[in-house]
C-alpha cells in the first residue's frame, strides 16, 4: 500500500489522489489482461474505424447502476451521525443532500446523470458473455495489459474533439490534447467491500475538513470523489460478468451537455445513448500497433467461416499480426440447440 496517496489526500482534498488509495486498497486497478465482449458490427467498428462506443449507465441490464453507491452511502451517513460531533453532523447532512445533485460540487465536476461506461471483464472465455450473442456471431478481443501502458500503449480521445484537433493537420503536427488513459478499473460487487470503501472515503473526508476547516472544500473533495466511485459498485447479482470499465462522467469541458457529443441508437427496444472515443496511441498518433494479447472468436453457427472473415479483414486493415492472434473459443457450446 503506497501511503503517501491517502497523505496527498487528506492534505490537500484531492479525489485523484484519493481514488490511486482506493485502487490499491480495493484491488480497483486491472494488473492482468482484460477482455471486451463484442458483435461483429462492434468489432468493425473498432478495428476499422478505431472507435470505442460508451454507452449511458443509466439505460443498461442493471436497473440500480449508479444509484446502489448512492444508496449505501445515505445509509452509511445516516450510521456515522451518532458518532460524530455537531460540526461534523452539519457536513454530513449537507453532503447528503448534495448526493442527489446533477453534478458534484468540485470545481471540475463529475455528472449524476450523464454517466457512460465502456465495458470490459477479467474473463477470457465466458459461457455467459457468449449466450448473451446467439447464433451469429460473438467476438472478444484481449488487451495486454502491458503494452496498454508502455509506449506506444493506447489512449482515448473524444471523437468531436479528435476531428477539431486534426483538422487539416498532418500526423506531425498532432500534438498530444485531451487524451485519457486507456485505463479500466474492477467493479466492486461485494456488499462489505462496497461499505468499507464508502467508509473510507466518509472518514477521509471528515480528517480534511477538521485539517482546513473550510466547509466548500470539504464538500468539494468529498462529493467528487463519491460521484466518480459510483459508476463501480454494483449489485452482486452480476458478479459473474467480472466487470472492470472505463468511465467517462466529467463535466470539466462540458462536453457531455453538448448534443453533438451525444448519439442514439436503438438497442433492445429503447433509445440508447452513447457517446464515442477516438483509439489512438499515447501521442495522440493514430494507433498503429495494437495492444491486442489475442481475438477469441465465439462459438456460432459459422465459427470457422467467422474465424477467417476475420483474419481476412484485418489481413486487408495491414495489421497481418492480429490476423494470426484470431483463434476459437474451447467452450463447446451449441448456440443453435
Amino acid at each position: 500500500m503506497n501511503f503517501d496517496y491517502l497523505t496527498e489526500a487528506i492534505s490537500k482534498g484531492n479525489w485523484f489522489w484519493l481514488w490511486l488509495y482506493l485502487s490499491e486498497k480495493y484491488g480497483l486497478r486491472v494488473s492482468k489482461n482484460f477482455y471486451h465482449y463484442t458483435d461483429i458490427n462492434g468489432f468493425i467498428g473498432i478495428i476499422g474505424r478505431c472507435e470505442f462506443w460508451l454507452s449511458h449507465l443509466r439505460y443498461m441490464n442493471d436497473t440500480s447502476e449508479y444509484i446502489e453507491g448512492e444508496n449505501i452511502c445515505k445509509n452509511s451517513i445516516e450510521k456515522l451521525l451518532p458518532k460524530v460531533c455537531d460540526e461534523q453532523k452539519k457536513i454530513l447532512l449537507e453532503l447528503q443532500s448534495l448526493l442527489s445533485k446533477d453534478k458534484s460540487a468540485g470545481l471540475f465536476p463529475f455528472s449524476r446523470t450523464d454517466v457512460f461506461s465502456l465495458s470490459f471483464t477479467r474473463d477470457r472465455d465466458s459461457l455467459d458473455m457468449w449466450r448473451g450473442y446467439g447464433k451469429n456471431s460473438g467476438i472478444c478481443i484481449g488487451f495486454d495489459i502491458n503494452k496498454c501502458n508502455s509506449l506506444p500503449g493506447i489512449a482515448l480521445v473524444l471523437k468531436e474533439q479528435y476531428k477539431k484537433d486534426t483538422e487539416n493537420k498532418s500526423l506531425e503536427e498532432i500534438a498530444p490534447k485531451n487524451e485519457r488513459l486507456f485505463s479500466a478499473f474492477n467493479v466492486i460487487y461485494d456488499n462489505k467491500l462496497k461499505e468499507a470503501l464508502i467508509a473510507d472515503v466518509l472518514d477521509i473526508g471528515l480528517k480534511f475538513y477538521k485539517k482546513n476547516v473550510i466547509k466548500e472544500q470539504a464538500l468539494q473533495f468529498m462529493t467528487d470523489s463519491l460521484f466518480f466511485a459510483f459508476p463501480f459498485l454494483k449489485t452482486n447479482g452480476f458478479k459473474n460478468e467480472k466487470e472492470c470499465r472505463f468511465i467517462d462522467n466529467i463535466l470539466a469541458d462540458s462536453h457531455l451537455n453538448k448534443s453533438s457529443n451525444i448519439q442514439y441508437r436503438e438497442r433492445n427496444g429503447i433509445i440508447l445513448p452513447y457517446i464515442k472515443y477516438q483509439i489512438v496511441d499515447r501521442n495522440c498518433k493514430p494507433i498503429l500497433k495494437w495492444p491486442i494479447s489475442e481475438i477469441i472468436v465465439g462459438p456460432c453457427l459459422r465459427q470457422n467461416d467467422l474465424a477467417n472473415s476475420i483474419k481476412y479483414f484485418l489481413l486487408k486493415q495491414g495489421y497481418s499480426e492480429l490476423a494470426n492472434k484470431v483463434v476459437l473459443s474451447d467452450i463447446p457450446y451449441a448456440p443453435f440447440r
